[in-house]
């Protein structure tokens, strides 16, 4: 997460270098997904004009997602 709070929050299109250094479409979707639903000084709405090749508004990033995934198992 301080890959998000140190360069992500100001330089948003970096997320693209991490998705050519993954070089995996699954993986890639789920960091995003995980990255948005932490929020640790990014939001969806930063990555929307981002050409991630997912689909954003699948990504159910409600109040209390951080909650679940910390106490969900």
């Amino acid at each position: 997460m301080n890959y998000a709070f140190h360069v992500l929050k100001d330089k948003p299109r970096e997320i693209l270098k991490l998705k050519k250094y993954v070089r995996d479409e699954a993986l890639f979707g789920q960091l995003l997904e995980v990255i948005i639903m932490r929020r640790m000084a990014v939001n969806k709405a930063l990555f929307e004009k981002i050409p991630t090749g997912h689909d954003l508004s699948l990504i159910k990033d409600e109040q209390t997602s951080f909650y679940n995934i910390l106490y969900s198992q």
